[in-house]
């Protein structure tokens, strides 16, 4: 079972199966948490983190409010969401 075949809806409900049998094709597999290199998690829950009280109306004073690092982790991650959004918006459209 494949997100195309369930329209993206989540795969928790196939727990039976073998993730590898489930996902192991899946171009989007390696964006997974479980994929992302030990040394890169950290930057990574950084930015979900930021990003999350950014959406709650958190406001970080530019450029002492954040490390470079965090600036850097919050941008990259806004700028990846914004291209997964394009990319599933003409997906949506090519449907119709």
């Amino acid at each position: 079972m494949t997100c195309s075949e369930t329209d993206g809806k989540p795969l928790h409900k196939y727990e039976s199966g073998d993730p590898e049998s489930i996902c192991g094709g899946c171009p989007l597999k390696k964006s997974k948490p479980d994929a992302i290199d030990e040394s890169m998690r950290a930057l990574v829950t950084t930015g979900f983190e930021l990003t999350e009280l950014k959406t709650s109306g958190a406001a970080f004073q530019y450029p002492d409010g954040l490390e470079a690092w965090e600036w850097m982790t919050l941008t990259a991650l806004q700028r990846g969401k914004a291209r997964a959004d394009a990319a599933d918006r003409k997906r949506r459209e090519k449907k119709r």
